[in-house]
């Protein structure tokens, strides 16, 4: 046309993204002047709270934590956590 524009009509499929699995493990809980290491699993990249990216950290201080993924298509999902400090029964 001698505007310049052009008209026309696409058509696309449009679905949801599946849901995905991912999951943490390992002990939340250590005694005093220890650790505890928690690991994650089902995602293609992680960032951990502490500004980890590996897909397991190791932690020493009592607190609330969190860890995110992206799985390959860059969907992402976030767990929140609590890690508890026993005390050292007394002798």
């Amino acid at each position: 046309s001698k505007g310049g524009c052009y008209s026309d009509t696409l058509f696309f499929n449009i679905t949801e993204e599946p849901d995905w699995s991912f999951a943490i493990s390992g002990n939340p809980y250590f005694c005093k002047n220890d650790s505890t290491e928690m690991f994650v699993q089902g995602g293609s990249s992680y960032l951990w709270s502490n500004s980890k990216t590996t897909s397991s950290i190791l932690i020493k201080d009592a607190g609330n934590y969190s860890v995110s993924a992206l799985n390959e298509r860059g969907c992402q999902k976030t767990i929140d956590f609590d890690i508890i400090e026993h005390p050292l029964p007394d002798i």
